[in-house]
């Protein structure tokens, strides 16, 4: 039991699995790194910001390095 996630261990081995996601998104974000973002990202990634930014909105991934790595 919990290989395949089902049961305590497993659910405890998925959350620890996407929290180190979570945390390699970050770093990659942080270090202007789009290559690790994409690895890291399904390949038809969207990401939907809120309408008050000022490139609020839904946009393709690819969109994602003309914003935020000129910063």
């Amino acid at each position: 039991m919990g290989e395949r996630g089902e049961g305590p261990a497993g659910t405890a081995a998925v959350f620890r699995g996407v929290t180190q996601l979570a945390l390699d998104a970050k770093d990659a974000i942080e270090r202007r790194d789009p290559q690790r973002v994409f690895a890291l990202c399904q390949p038809d990634v969207v990401f939907h910001w809120p309408p008050a930014l000022p490139y609020g909105g839904v946009s393709p991934g690819s969109a994602w390095a003309d914003t935020w790595v000129p910063l």
